[in-house]
Order: structure tokens, then C-alpha cells, then sequence
């Protein structure tokens, strides 16, 4: 038997152990009716595209935990049918729903595509359990300018600016 046959062989008897939790069903019904509770709140907004043989929508809609989530739908418009294959697109890690043009490829090639924003990975989509805070902070005649910034559980600092206004002392 060649290897590519023994590897094919090997690979159809492999027989994993088996990892579902015991919760596993409790788990999903939960979820399930969670996500039934939210209304979805859809929004598609077509957008002029260069591109003129793919139609391009800014979606978006309510996730379970009431986060708007943002993504594309790239439909390819030269084949002007009511149905298309398609595929759905999760980025990853830190990872974007990106720019229409990222997935005008497959909409070429007679599929339309859903490039979806995951919760917090860095695209327009944020998550429902964060909440932004604004720090104000005004000196007045001082040579250096200190900040502190305590937090307790969750919390991150995404940006910190020192804005010299008219009336301090600027650098």
C-alpha cells in the first residue's frame, strides 16, 4: 500500500475520544433562548461601489446580548439571480469584517459572502458589556503633566491623550 493510501486509511478509521461536556445540551438550549429574546433588528444599507459587478450592503443586527453586529454582503450583480451560494466569513483573532474588496473574489466567482465583525477584534463592531468613559483632564500652569489611572475588574485604557488647551502651559 503507497503512503498516500495508508495515510487515507489511518485517517477514516481514526476514531477520537469523544470531549462534549455534560452540559453541553443545557448549554445550547440556554443560548437558544437567550438569542429568541432579542429581537434582530436587521439593517442593510446598499452602498456605491466602484466595482459595478458586485452589489455591496452594510449590514448589521442585534446579537444575543443586544451588541450590534456589523458586517458585508457582497452579492455578485452580473448574474442578476434571486439565489446564490454563499459563504460566511468569521475572521480571526484581532482580525476585521475588512473592506468589501477583501472578498470581491468569490462574489466573482458566482458566490455571495457574508464578512461578519466579531465582538472586540478590532472592526467597527464593539461588545455590549463594555461601556466607554471619557477622562477630562484640564493643568494649569504645570511643568509636567502625571496621570494615574486606577481600575477595578475589567477595565482597559484604549487611549490616553494630553490636550494643551488654550490658557496651560504647553510644552
Amino acid at each position: 500500500m503507497d503512503f498516500l493510501k495508508k495515510r487515507i486509511a489511518e485517517l477514516e478509521s481514526y476514531l477520537p475520544e469523544l470531549t462534549k461536556r455534560p452540559d453541553f445540551d443545557e448549554f445550547w438550549a440556554k443560548t437558544l433562548k437567550q438569542t429568541h429574546a432579542v429581537p434582530l433588528e436587521a439593517k442593510v444599507e446598499k452602498i456605491d461601489y466602484p466595482i459595478a459587478a458586485v452589489d455591496v450592503y452594510d449590514i448589521s443586527y442585534c446579537g444575543f446580548d443586544e451588541t450590534r453586529i456589523h458586517g458585508w454582503l457582497i452579492v455578485p450583480a452580473v448574474l442578476q439571480k434571486k439565489k446564490y451560494p454563499a459563504m460566511v466569513q468569521y475572521h480571526g483573532f484581532t482580525g476585521s469584517r475588512g473592506a468589501p474588496s477583501d472578498h470581491v473574489a468569490f462574489a466573482m466567482l458566482g458566490c455571495a459572502v457574508l464578512a461578519i465583525d466579531c465582538r472586540e477584534q478590532g472592526g467597527v463592531t464593539g461588545s455590549g458589556r463594555l461601556r466607554d468613559c471619557v477622562l477630562h483632564v484640564r493643568p494649569r500652569r504645570c511643568r509636567r503633566l502625571r496621570l494615574r489611572i486606577y481600575g477595578v475588574g475589567g477595565c482597559r485604557v484604549y487611549s490616553l491623550t494630553a490636550v494643551y488647551e488654550k490658557g496651560s502651559d504647553g510644552p
